[in-house]
Protein backbone atom coordinates (compact mmCIF):
# COMPACT_ATOMS: atom_id res chain seq x y z
CA UNK A 1 0.00 0.00 0.00
CA UNK A 2 1.24 3.48 -0.86
CA UNK A 3 2.03 5.59 2.22
CA UNK A 4 -0.34 8.31 0.99
CA UNK A 5 -3.22 5.84 0.91
CA UNK A 6 -3.42 6.09 4.71
CA UNK A 7 -3.77 9.89 4.72
CA UNK A 8 -7.39 10.65 5.51
CA UNK A 9 -7.83 14.22 6.78
CA UNK A 10 -5.79 17.12 5.45
CA UNK A 11 -5.85 20.90 5.62
CA UNK A 12 -4.11 23.27 3.25
CA UNK A 13 -3.26 26.83 4.37
CA UNK A 14 -6.33 26.71 6.59
CA UNK A 15 -7.40 29.79 8.55
CA UNK A 16 -10.06 29.40 11.24
CA UNK A 17 -11.92 32.04 13.21
CA UNK A 18 -15.05 34.17 13.04
CA UNK A 19 -16.78 36.61 10.75
CA UNK A 20 -18.20 39.69 12.42
CA UNK A 21 -20.17 41.74 9.92
CA UNK A 22 -17.67 42.31 7.13
CA UNK A 23 -14.58 41.74 9.26
CA UNK A 24 -12.76 38.45 9.61
CA UNK A 25 -11.28 37.59 13.02
CA UNK A 26 -8.74 34.78 12.55
CA UNK A 27 -7.72 32.63 15.50
CA UNK A 28 -5.40 30.15 13.79
CA UNK A 29 -3.83 30.62 10.37
CA UNK A 30 -1.79 28.60 7.89
CA UNK A 31 -2.81 25.26 9.42
CA UNK A 32 -1.39 22.40 7.35
CA UNK A 33 -1.96 18.89 8.65
CA UNK A 34 -2.08 15.35 7.26
CA UNK A 35 -3.70 12.79 9.56
CA UNK A 36 -3.78 9.04 8.94
CA UNK A 37 -6.51 6.49 9.41
CA UNK A 38 -6.10 4.04 12.30
CA UNK A 39 -4.57 6.69 14.57
CA UNK A 40 -5.54 8.44 17.81
CA UNK A 41 -4.52 12.09 17.50
CA UNK A 42 -4.75 14.51 20.46
CA UNK A 43 -5.16 18.25 19.85
CA UNK A 44 -3.68 20.22 22.73
CA UNK A 45 -2.91 23.77 23.75
CA UNK A 46 -3.69 26.48 26.28
CA UNK A 47 -7.30 27.43 27.05
CA UNK A 48 -8.81 29.83 24.52
CA UNK A 49 -6.16 29.12 21.89
CA UNK A 50 -8.72 27.98 19.28
CA UNK A 51 -8.89 24.18 19.62
CA UNK A 52 -12.70 23.93 19.53
CA UNK A 53 -12.90 26.35 16.59
CA UNK A 54 -10.35 24.26 14.71
CA UNK A 55 -12.31 21.04 15.39
CA UNK A 56 -15.57 22.62 14.20
CA UNK A 57 -13.84 23.78 11.02
CA UNK A 58 -12.19 20.42 10.37
CA UNK A 59 -15.55 18.69 10.80
CA UNK A 60 -17.31 21.04 8.41
CA UNK A 61 -19.62 22.56 11.03
CA UNK A 62 -17.94 25.97 10.69
CA UNK A 63 -16.64 27.37 7.38
CA UNK A 64 -12.95 28.30 7.14
CA UNK A 65 -11.83 31.89 6.71
CA UNK A 66 -9.31 30.69 4.12
CA UNK A 67 -7.79 27.49 2.79
CA UNK A 68 -9.51 24.13 2.67
CA UNK A 69 -10.13 20.87 4.50
CA UNK A 70 -10.17 17.60 2.57
CA UNK A 71 -11.25 14.05 3.36
CA UNK A 72 -9.47 11.46 1.23
CA UNK A 73 -8.68 14.22 -1.26
CA UNK A 74 -12.23 15.68 -1.44
CA UNK A 75 -12.90 19.23 -0.26
CA UNK A 76 -15.20 18.90 2.74
CA UNK A 77 -17.23 21.98 1.84
CA UNK A 78 -18.01 20.58 -1.60
CA UNK A 79 -19.77 17.66 0.10
CA UNK A 80 -23.42 17.78 1.07
CA UNK A 81 -24.35 17.76 4.76
CA UNK A 82 -25.46 14.13 4.43
CA UNK A 83 -22.18 13.12 2.81
CA UNK A 84 -20.22 14.89 5.55
CA UNK A 85 -22.30 13.15 8.22
CA UNK A 86 -21.55 9.81 6.59
CA UNK A 87 -17.83 10.49 6.73
CA UNK A 88 -17.37 12.36 10.05
CA UNK A 89 -18.86 11.65 13.48
CA UNK A 90 -18.73 14.58 15.90
CA UNK A 91 -18.91 14.28 19.71
CA UNK A 92 -19.09 17.63 21.54
CA UNK A 93 -18.69 18.48 25.23
CA UNK A 94 -22.25 19.70 25.77
CA UNK A 95 -24.31 17.31 27.88
CA UNK A 96 -26.89 15.54 25.72
CA UNK A 97 -30.45 16.81 26.16
CA UNK A 98 -32.10 13.51 25.35
CA UNK A 99 -35.38 13.84 27.24
CA UNK A 100 -36.75 10.35 27.83
CA UNK A 101 -34.68 8.70 25.11
CA UNK A 102 -33.08 5.40 26.03
CA UNK A 103 -29.46 4.51 25.37
CA UNK A 104 -30.57 2.35 22.44
CA UNK A 105 -32.51 5.28 20.95
CA UNK A 106 -29.41 7.49 21.09
CA UNK A 107 -27.11 4.91 19.51
CA UNK A 108 -29.64 4.28 16.71
CA UNK A 109 -29.54 8.03 15.97
CA UNK A 110 -26.09 7.42 14.56
CA UNK A 111 -27.69 5.77 11.52
CA UNK A 112 -29.84 8.83 10.63
CA UNK A 113 -27.54 9.93 7.74
CA UNK A 114 -28.14 6.54 6.12
CA UNK A 115 -31.78 5.68 6.85
CA UNK A 116 -33.61 9.01 6.58
CA UNK A 117 -36.43 10.27 8.77
CA UNK A 118 -38.54 7.11 8.51
CA UNK A 119 -35.77 5.23 10.38
CA UNK A 120 -36.25 1.89 8.68
CA UNK A 121 -33.23 -0.10 9.73
CA UNK A 122 -31.85 -2.66 7.34
CA UNK A 123 -30.06 -5.79 8.51
CA UNK A 124 -26.77 -3.98 7.83
CA UNK A 125 -27.87 -0.99 9.93
CA UNK A 126 -28.75 -3.29 12.83
CA UNK A 127 -25.44 -5.09 12.48
CA UNK A 128 -23.47 -1.84 12.63
CA UNK A 129 -25.48 -0.63 15.64
CA UNK A 130 -24.97 -3.89 17.55
CA UNK A 131 -21.28 -3.87 16.74
CA UNK A 132 -20.93 -0.31 18.09
CA UNK A 133 -22.77 -1.29 21.26
CA UNK A 134 -20.46 -4.27 21.78
CA UNK A 135 -17.28 -2.32 20.99
CA UNK A 136 -18.02 0.36 23.59
CA UNK A 137 -19.58 -2.01 26.13
CA UNK A 138 -22.97 -0.38 26.77
CA UNK A 139 -25.17 -3.41 26.14
CA UNK A 140 -26.31 -3.53 29.76
CA UNK A 141 -27.47 0.11 29.53
CA UNK A 142 -29.67 -0.11 26.43
CA UNK A 143 -33.04 0.18 28.22
CA UNK A 144 -31.98 2.95 30.59
CA UNK A 145 -32.99 6.58 30.11
CA UNK A 146 -29.97 8.67 29.15
CA UNK A 147 -30.74 11.42 31.66
CA UNK A 148 -30.23 8.92 34.50
CA UNK A 149 -26.71 7.96 33.45
CA UNK A 150 -23.42 9.13 34.93
CA UNK A 151 -21.13 11.42 32.92
CA UNK A 152 -18.81 8.51 32.15
CA UNK A 153 -21.68 6.35 30.91
CA UNK A 154 -23.05 9.16 28.75
CA UNK A 155 -19.66 9.68 27.14
CA UNK A 156 -19.49 5.99 26.25
CA UNK A 157 -23.00 6.17 24.77
CA UNK A 158 -22.02 9.15 22.62
CA UNK A 159 -18.97 7.27 21.37
CA UNK A 160 -21.22 4.31 20.55
CA UNK A 161 -23.49 6.64 18.55
CA UNK A 162 -20.44 7.98 16.70
CA UNK A 163 -19.37 4.43 15.86
CA UNK A 164 -22.88 3.59 14.65
CA UNK A 165 -22.56 6.56 12.30
CA UNK A 166 -19.65 4.55 10.86
CA UNK A 167 -17.68 7.39 9.30
CA UNK A 168 -13.97 7.13 8.69
CA UNK A 169 -13.33 9.99 11.12
CA UNK A 170 -14.47 10.56 14.71
CA UNK A 171 -13.84 14.03 16.14
CA UNK A 172 -14.31 14.64 19.87
CA UNK A 173 -14.06 17.87 21.86
CA UNK A 174 -12.82 17.22 25.41
CA UNK A 175 -14.40 13.74 25.79
CA UNK A 176 -12.91 13.31 29.27
CA UNK A 177 -14.02 16.68 30.65
CA UNK A 178 -15.84 16.39 34.01
CA UNK A 179 -14.96 12.68 34.35
CA UNK A 180 -13.22 11.13 37.35
CA UNK A 181 -9.77 9.60 36.95
CA UNK A 182 -11.01 6.05 36.40
CA UNK A 183 -13.42 7.09 33.65
CA UNK A 184 -10.80 9.32 32.01
CA UNK A 185 -8.47 6.34 31.73
CA UNK A 186 -11.30 4.10 30.46
CA UNK A 187 -12.31 6.56 27.73
CA UNK A 188 -8.72 7.15 26.58
CA UNK A 189 -8.01 3.41 26.41
CA UNK A 190 -11.28 2.86 24.57
CA UNK A 191 -10.50 5.52 21.94
CA UNK A 192 -6.98 4.16 21.48
CA UNK A 193 -8.23 0.61 20.88
CA UNK A 194 -11.07 1.78 18.62
CA UNK A 195 -8.66 3.69 16.36
CA UNK A 196 -6.54 0.59 15.96
CA UNK A 197 -9.35 -1.98 15.70
CA UNK A 198 -11.64 -0.02 13.35
CA UNK A 199 -8.91 1.71 11.29
CA UNK A 200 -10.68 5.03 11.82
CA UNK A 201 -9.00 8.36 12.46
CA UNK A 202 -9.92 9.57 15.95
CA UNK A 203 -9.11 13.23 16.58
CA UNK A 204 -9.78 14.66 20.02
CA UNK A 205 -9.10 17.87 21.88
CA UNK A 206 -7.94 17.22 25.43
CA UNK A 207 -6.18 18.70 28.44
CA UNK A 208 -5.14 15.26 29.72
CA UNK A 209 -1.41 15.73 29.16
CA UNK A 210 -0.27 12.65 31.07
CA UNK A 211 -2.79 10.35 29.39
CA UNK A 212 -2.18 11.84 25.94
CA UNK A 213 1.55 11.25 26.27
CA UNK A 214 0.91 7.58 27.03
CA UNK A 215 -1.88 6.80 24.54
CA UNK A 216 -1.82 9.16 21.54
CA UNK A 217 -0.22 8.10 18.28
CA UNK A 218 0.49 11.75 17.54
CA UNK A 219 -0.15 15.21 18.95
CA UNK A 220 -1.28 18.45 17.37
CA UNK A 221 0.08 21.25 19.53
CA UNK A 222 -1.18 24.80 19.19
CA UNK A 223 1.59 27.13 20.33
CA UNK A 224 1.09 30.56 21.86
CA UNK A 225 1.88 32.29 18.55
CA UNK A 226 -0.80 30.26 16.78
CA UNK A 227 1.66 27.92 15.06
CA UNK A 228 0.41 24.33 14.99
CA UNK A 229 3.01 21.57 15.33
CA UNK A 230 2.35 17.90 14.58
CA UNK A 231 4.45 14.98 15.80
CA UNK A 232 4.65 11.90 18.01
CA UNK A 233 4.64 12.58 21.78
CA UNK A 234 8.25 11.50 22.35
CA UNK A 235 9.71 13.84 19.72
CA UNK A 236 7.66 16.77 21.00
CA UNK A 237 8.89 16.14 24.54
CA UNK A 238 12.53 15.79 23.55
CA UNK A 239 12.67 18.86 21.29
CA UNK A 240 11.06 21.06 23.95
CA UNK A 241 7.86 21.86 22.02
CA UNK A 242 5.55 20.56 24.76
CA UNK A 243 7.31 22.59 27.40
CA UNK A 244 6.99 25.74 25.27
CA UNK A 245 3.30 25.15 24.61
CA UNK A 246 2.29 24.65 28.23
CA UNK A 247 5.03 26.67 29.95
CA UNK A 248 5.20 23.90 32.54
CA UNK A 249 6.25 24.80 36.05
CA UNK A 250 7.61 21.97 38.18
CA UNK A 251 6.51 19.14 35.86
CA UNK A 252 9.31 17.03 34.39
CA UNK A 253 8.21 15.91 30.92
CA UNK A 254 11.12 13.52 30.60
CA UNK A 255 9.92 11.48 33.58
CA UNK A 256 6.24 12.45 33.48
CA UNK A 257 6.41 13.50 37.16
CA UNK A 258 5.91 16.64 39.17
CA UNK A 259 9.23 17.97 40.43
CA UNK A 260 9.21 18.23 44.21
CA UNK A 261 11.34 20.80 46.02
CA UNK A 262 13.52 18.28 47.82
CA UNK A 263 16.25 18.67 50.41
CA UNK A 264 14.60 20.87 53.02
CA UNK A 265 14.21 17.86 55.36
CA UNK A 266 17.66 16.43 54.68
CA UNK A 267 18.96 13.47 52.66
CA UNK A 268 18.20 9.76 52.97
CA UNK A 269 19.46 6.65 51.24
CA UNK A 270 16.75 4.33 49.91
CA UNK A 271 17.38 0.65 49.16
CA UNK A 272 14.72 -1.40 47.39
CA UNK A 273 13.21 -2.09 44.00
CA UNK A 274 10.04 -2.15 41.94
CA UNK A 275 6.88 -0.13 42.50
CA UNK A 276 7.35 -0.08 46.29
CA UNK A 277 10.66 1.72 45.83
CA UNK A 278 9.10 4.23 43.40
CA UNK A 279 6.17 5.08 45.67
CA UNK A 280 8.38 5.29 48.75
CA UNK A 281 10.73 7.63 46.89
CA UNK A 282 7.76 9.72 45.79
CA UNK A 283 6.54 10.08 49.38
CA UNK A 284 10.01 11.00 50.65
CA UNK A 285 10.55 13.64 47.96
CA UNK A 286 7.03 15.01 48.36
CA UNK A 287 7.71 15.45 52.07
CA UNK A 288 10.99 17.28 51.41
CA UNK A 289 13.65 14.58 51.65
CA UNK A 290 16.37 14.17 49.04
CA UNK A 291 17.12 10.56 48.06
CA UNK A 292 20.91 10.17 47.73
CA UNK A 293 23.14 7.08 47.66
CA UNK A 294 25.72 8.51 50.09
CA UNK A 295 23.23 9.75 52.72
CA UNK A 296 23.88 8.74 56.32
CA UNK A 297 20.27 7.78 57.07
CA UNK A 298 19.46 4.53 55.27
CA UNK A 299 15.99 3.13 54.57
CA UNK A 300 15.76 -0.50 53.48
CA UNK A 301 12.55 -1.89 52.02
CA UNK A 302 11.84 -5.50 52.95
CA UNK A 303 9.25 -7.27 50.80
CA UNK A 304 10.43 -10.80 51.49
CA UNK A 305 7.59 -11.53 53.92
CA UNK A 306 3.84 -11.27 53.45
CA UNK A 307 3.88 -7.80 54.94
CA UNK A 308 5.98 -4.87 53.70
CA UNK A 309 8.33 -3.21 56.17
CA UNK A 310 10.78 -0.30 56.05
CA UNK A 311 13.95 -0.43 58.21
CA UNK A 312 15.49 2.89 59.22
CA UNK A 313 19.20 2.89 60.07
CA UNK A 314 21.28 5.87 61.25
CA UNK A 315 24.68 6.31 62.88
CA UNK A 316 23.41 7.56 66.21
CA UNK A 317 20.09 5.72 66.61
CA UNK A 318 18.99 2.14 67.01
CA UNK A 319 17.40 0.56 63.94
CA UNK A 320 13.64 1.05 63.70
CA UNK A 321 11.18 -0.97 61.63
CA UNK A 322 7.86 0.47 60.45
CA UNK A 323 5.00 -1.10 58.55
CA UNK A 324 3.72 1.77 56.37
CA UNK A 325 5.00 4.75 54.41
CA UNK A 326 3.09 7.07 56.74
CA UNK A 327 4.88 5.63 59.79
CA UNK A 328 8.17 5.91 57.90
CA UNK A 329 7.66 9.64 57.31
CA UNK A 330 6.54 10.23 60.88
CA UNK A 331 9.50 8.29 62.31
CA UNK A 332 12.02 10.20 60.22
Amino acid sequence: MNKNDNILLTSNHLAVGYQERRKQIPILENVNISLNRGKLVCLMGQNGIGKSTLLRTLSGVQPPLAGEVSIAGKNIHQLSRIDRARRISLVLTERLNAGNLTVEDVVVMGRYPFVGLDIRLSDLDSQIINQAIDQVGVKDLLDQNVHKLSDGQIQKVMIARALAQDGDIIILDEPTAHLDLNNRVIIMRLLKSLAKDTNKLILMATHELDLALQTADSLLLVQQDGVLTEGIPEDLVLDGTLDRVFDLKGYDLKTGKYQHETGSMGAVQLIGEGYVYLWTKNALERTGYMVKKEAVTKITIDSSQDKLTWKISTQNKQEEVVDSVLNLIQTL
